[in-house]
């Protein structure tokens, strides 16, 4: 570091990992082969599992929050309203509240088994596919057979 508090070697202005990893190297004194591989960083292209289940987290926040609102919202609305019309309303937005949350106790549950249960998830996904192609199969030939016929 110089007298700025800037590493040597390190341009001020955005310094690349390249250029942070060989100026901290020449700072240790390091020059081994294993150490010279530079870190390329994530690539911004490929979509992987962690932001899928990111992705999935936002989705379940905003399920909860709606489930939670429509339940309570329908509560408030039977609560204060009069007249049995009105307090129906409020229980078919108690009624959808609850249909959302328990979808989602159900997502949450399921996705807590594919995580730790992989092996089962990949052999039933491998048996429904070749189910499905043993019926494509078969509605292949089906219809080959038919059009021989005419």
């Amino acid at each position: 570091m110089d007298s700025s508090g800037q590493v040597a070697g390190v341009s001020a202005e955005n310094p690349s990992i390249d250029e942070m990893i060989a100026a901290d190297q020449a700072a240790r004194g390091d020059t081994s082969a294993e150490s010279a591989v530079s870190y390329s960083g994530p690539s911004t292209n490929d979509f992987t599992v962690a932001q899928a289940f990111g992705f999935f987290n936002i989705l379940v926040g905003l399920m909860l929050v709606a489930g939670l609102l429509l339940f309570f919202g329908g509560f408030i609305a039977y609560l204060t309203r009069l007249g049995l019309e009105n307090r129906l309303q409020g229980l078919m937005y108690m009624y959808w509240g609850l249909s959302i949350l328990f979808v989602l106790i159900v997502l949450l549950g399921l996705v807590h088994y594919l995580q730790f249960h992989p092996t089962v998830v990949f052999t039933i996904l491998a048996v429904i596919a070749v189910g499905f192609m043993a019926w494509a199969a078969i509605q292949i030939s089906q219809q080959s057979g038919e059009d021989d016929e005419h």
